[in-house]
């Protein structure tokens, strides 16, 4: 689902719960706060596509004309949605060393995810502009700011992280929720994937991928399911090669801090 431009006015101002309070009127009998968890509850019970006005007004018991009251469209809603949900994200202590931060929001992302699919469905277009969003990046932004890369380096960094965790998350929650509902232990879960692909892979045309993907578990086993798909290693790779460019980069030149060029003075 994609919603148009989060930089809508009007959805901004309830994004942000700067809506005008009513001067005449009844007194509104919910707010928009509990229209936004009804809806992330609705998502988390029974999947993103059974959220509509008309079902969320059925559960809230209100008209579903009353809920466009609160919220505008449908838009607005996931913008909030997404918004609440990210409120569950405790991010790191600002002192923490700019790593093990990187590392820690990285992982609260995942869980997030884990915890709540249907966030992986809204393709929000344009740039973060929901306060938990804002919340999340200036806690990275503020995290890499002694180590002297300028403004629009530290915001590729932030983003490249969101990307990797997302595209992450999007490859294991489903592999984690088969994990977790299985019976089998690790050794014969492994067993298994070895012997079918055993059977349908042809050893002359993919070695390298049945040598990778039938070779015994690792000795001692991952510390958890994220170790063992994979998700710490890449992450760890990716901070280190971030290391890797804090270390080599030459100092940005006098005036260009926020990462552009200056294009001199304006022509009249």
């Amino acid at each position: 689902m994609c919603p148009p431009s989060s930089l809508d006015p009007e959805r901004l101002d309830v994004i942000w719960g700067r809506t005008p309070v009513r001067a005449r009127g009844p007194k509104p009998s919910l707010t928009v706060e509990q229209v936004a968890q009804a809806a992330i509850a609705l998502a988390d019970d029974a999947g993103l596509d059974a959220v509509s006005m008309k079902r969320l007004a059925e559960v809230l018991k209100v008209g579903t004309m009353t809920l466009y009251t609160y919220v505008p469209d449908k838009a607005t809603l996931l913008h909030l949605m997404l918004d609440r949900a990210l409120a569950e994200v405790t991010l790191p202590d600002a002192s923490a060393d700019w790593r093990e931060h990187l590392r820690t929001s990285a992982e609260a992302l995942l869980e997030l995810y884990q915890g709540h699919p249907w966030i992986m469905q809204i393709n929000v277009e344009g740039p973060p502009v929901t306060p938990h969003q804002m919340r999340y990046l200036e806690s990275v932004l503020t995290a890499l700011r002694k180590t002297g890369l300028n403004h629009g380096e530290s915001l590729d960094i932030a983003l490249s992280i969101s990307y990797f965790v997302l595209g992450a998350a999007k490859l294991t929650v489903g592999i984690l929720r088969a994990e977790q509902e299985s019976t089998l232990s690790d050794d014969e879960t492994h067993t298994r994937r070895a012997e079918a692909l055993g059977r349908v892979l042809d050893p002359a045309e993919f070695p390298m991928v049945l040598q990778a993907m039938t070779a015994p578990p690792p000795e001692p086993p991952p510390v958890d399911i994220w170790a063992s798909l994979g998700f710490r290693f890449g992450l760890d790779r990716l901070i280190d090669g971030i290391g890797t460019y804090i270390e080599t980069r030459a100092p940005a030149p006098a005036g260009h801090e926020d990462g552009h060029e200056d294009d001199g003075p304006p022509t009249q």
